[in-house]
């Protein structure tokens, strides 16, 4: 070693620094994030067991995607949703950053076929009144 240089060691972080093994295993090979994600209706079977109020916070690798998330959660990739991040809508390739609320939403409502008039008013009546956007 050449004289005036530093050796540097590595040394694990502090055992509060990341309290379960798995965390651990995870900083030391990369940085871990922690989001929150929020799954509701029909897709709050995919949240983990721990998770209360439709809500719970995770690890993910830093620069996970929102489609990367919802893969580690075991959402199937062709089930239709809303992806919303910190209250507003994001495509799946939006990068998650550390602290962010991941919310899904499966769709909420019926709709017409694209092209199809929407029926308003009273069905019993003889003509139904069309409402057209």
């Amino acid at each position: 070693m050449p004289v005036g240089s530093v050796a540097l060691q590595w040394r694990p972080p502090p055992r509060s620094f990341a309290r379960s093994p798995r965390l651990r295993a995870r900083l030391e090979v990369g940085i871990a994030v922690k989001i929150e994600i929020a799954l509701y209706a029909t897709l709050s079977k995919y949240l983990p067991p721990d998770a209360q109020n439709r809500k719970a916070v995770i690890e993910v690798k830093d620069g996970a995607t929102v489609r990367e998330v919802m893969s580690q959660l075991g959402i199937p990739r062709d089930l239709p949703n809303i992806l919303l991040v910190n209250g507003r809508q994001a495509p799946e390739e939006t990068v998650l950053k550390d602290g962010e609320i991941l919310s899904i939403f499966p769709p909420l409502a019926g709709g017409s076929a694209v092209g199809q008039p929407l029926l308003t008013g009273n069905r019993s009546a003889s003509r139904p009144r069309i409402c057209r956007w």
